[in-house]
């Protein structure tokens, strides 16, 4: 029988990744993470009517999803922000061929209990990064996903 206990992950590890070498990670004991946005193949539905019926419904402009996470930091670096903004000696956008804004690959994985659980972002780039003032080890970060989005290896926006 599955549990019917809600309950916040333990032990996440987010790691962004340029596009050459460059790798920063943070670990987090625990928070919580929220994905918005999540449409089908990333594409709105576009609804046609004609005299009041629906006669058709298309994929239509792309939705770029966000995902946001709020955790208490084992280690409160510099390092991992630093990348994400596009200031590490060295950093190069993984969307560079596109645009020149800073954009990275992320990796999210993290424990529900006995469950293992896997986020794999690419094209992204933060929108927010919000530390606490007074604990630095407790931040929030929200991010858009341009690229490809899987869960647990299951593909759900496969192209930017």
């Amino acid at each position: 029988m599955a549990s019917t206990i809600a309950g916040n992950f333990t032990d996440m590890t987010i790691t962004a990744t340029d596009g050459s070498t460059l790798s920063e990670s943070l670990l987090a004991p625990q928070g919580d993470w929220a994905l918005s946005g999540c449409v089908p193949d990333g594409r709105e539905a576009e609804v046609y009517q004609s005299q009041g019926a629906v006669t058709g419904i298309r994929k239509g402009a792309r939705v770029l999803p966000t995902l946001s996470v709020s955790a208490e930091l084992r280690d409160p670096s510099q390092a991992f922000h630093k990348l994400i903004f596009g200031v590490t000696s060295g950093f190069t956008s993984v969307a560079v061929d596109i645009g020149d804004y800073p954009c990275f690959d992320l990796d999210l994985s993290f424990d529900y209990g006995a469950t293992s659980r896997t986020i794999a972002a690419e094209d992204c780039y933060c929108t927010e990064w919000n530390p606490q003032a007074g604990s630095p080890n407790i931040v929030s970060m929200t991010f858009t996903i341009a690229g490809p989005l899987t869960v647990d290896g299951e593909t759900y926006i496969s192209a930017r």
